[in-house]
């Protein structure tokens, strides 16, 4: 998965889905009763990569169904969400409705 975290943006758009998508996983763990991580393991870099489950919400699947994010298995090109005509539906409602 990508989510549209880093806000070192290429575009305005791009800029815009990362602070809405920033907002949205702050409010889910905010409003958490309990948060774990889960399926822990080491990536490429020796980051710590895990699914986070924020009262059993997997956020990352809950950004990816409201269109924040997209799947990526680090490998191949990067999502350029610049390019808007390429992008998933569910991200373009979401650049109309917030960018």
């Amino acid at each position: 998965m990508s989510i549209l975290s880093e806000l070192r943006a290429k575009c305005d758009i791009e800029k815009c889905i990362a602070k809405v998508a920033k907002k949205e996983v702050n409010s889910i763990l905010e409003a958490a009763s309990t948060i774990k991580l889960d399926n822990m393991k080491r990536g490429k870099y020796f980051r710590l990569v895990a699914d986070i489950l924020a009262d059993d919400i997997n956020i990352g699947e809950h950004m990816i169904m409201k269109g924040y994010a997209m799947e990526y298995y680090g490998k191949g090109k990067k999502t350029n969400w610049c390019n808007v005509k390429k992008l998933d539906e569910r991200i373009r409602k979401n650049i109309k409705l917030y960018c």
